[in-house]
C-alpha cells in the first residue's frame, strides 16, 4: 500500500487538496489556526518540491458561525448564507496569513455549480486557475455559499474537489478528513471496523455513516468524489 502511495505520490505534478470544517476546526467551534498553519506548512514543501498545488477549502460557515456567537450550525440555507458572506474573508485572512509565513500569495475562487455547467463560465474558471499556477498563486477555491441555493449547490465541498481536479486536469486528489480512511463501517460506533487500505476496480460496499457535527459530507461523499475523480482519470 504504502509503495503505491508513494509512487502515485512521485508522478502527481498539480495536485488538489481539500480540506473540510472538520479538520479546520480540529474538533473545536471556530477555525484552528494552528491546523492552518500546518497545512500551509506542508503546502508549501509540496510547492517548493515544483509541484501545483490547488486547495479546495471549508470553513467559510464555521468562521462566520463564530463570529455571529451562533449556539449551533446554521440549518436554514438563509442563515448558512450570512454566515458564509461573515466568515469567507476571515477565512481566507487565515489561509493568506498561514501561507504569507511561507513566502507565497493566494488567490480567493468562489464557484458554483452553475459556473462548472455554462460552458464559457467554465472556460473562464479554468483560464483564470491555470493563470494563478503559472504564477507560483496556490488558489483556494470555495463553494459560493452566499449566493448558491439548493437548485445549484454543489453539496458539500468533496463533490466541488472532484470537479476542480477535472477543471485543471490535476493528476492528483487529496481528501484530508478527522478519519484514518476509508472503512467498512462507522468506526465511530462499531468496535469491528475495519480500515480498507486500497480500493482497487472491485466494488466497495461501505457504511460510511454521516458527517461530523461541523461538516456536510461525511465518508459517502469523500466516495462520490473519489469514483467522480478517477473517472476523469485522476
Amino acid at each position: 500500500m504504502e509503495a503505491l502511495r508513494s509512487q502515485l505520490s512521485l508522478r502527481a505534478r498539480r495536485l488538489v487538496v481539500k480540506v473540510g470544517s472538520g479538520v479546520l476546526s480540529a474538533g473545536s467551534e471556530r477555525l484552528d489556526l494552528r491546523t492552518i498553519r500546518r497545512l500551509a506548512r506542508e503546502l508549501a514543501g509540496l510547492k517548493a518540491e515544483g509541484r501545483e498545488i490547488l486547495l479546495v477549502s471549508s470553513g467559510a460557515i464555521l468562521a462566520g458561525s463564530e463570529r455571529l456567537a451562533l449556539k449551533a450550525r446554521p440549518a436554514s440555507i438563509e442563515l448558512k448564507q450570512a454566515a458564509a458572506a461573515v466568515g469567507q474573508s476571515r477565512l481566507m485572512r487565515a489561509w493568506e496569513e498561514a501561507f504569507d509565513k511561507e513566502g507565497l500569495a493566494v488567490a480567493q475562487v468562489l464557484l458554483t455549480r452553475e459556473d462548472l455547467r455554462d460552458r464559457r463560465r467554465y472556460l473562464n474558471a479554468r483560464n483564470t486557475a491555470s493563470a494563478l499556477l503559472r504564477l507560483g498563486v496556490v488558489p483556494v477555491i470555495n463553494e459560493n455559499d452566499t449566493v448558491a441555493v439548493e437548485e445549484i449547490r454543489f453539496g458539500d465541498n468533496d463533490v466541488l474537489s472532484a470537479l476542480a481536479a477535472s477543471l485543471v486536469g490535476a493528476d492528483l486528489l487529496v481528501l484530508l478528513t478527522d478519519q484514518d480512511g476509508l472503512y467498512d463501517r462507522d468506526p465511530r460506533g462499531d468496535d469491528r471496523a475495519r480500515l480498507i487500505p486500497v480500493v482497487g476496480s472491485e466494488k466497495v460496499q461501505a457504511s460510511t455513516g454521516r458527517a461530523g457535527p461541523r461538516g456536510t459530507g461525511g465518508m459517502e461523499s469523500k466516495v462520490s468524489a473519489a469514483r467522480m475523480a478517477s473517472s476523469a482519470g485522476i
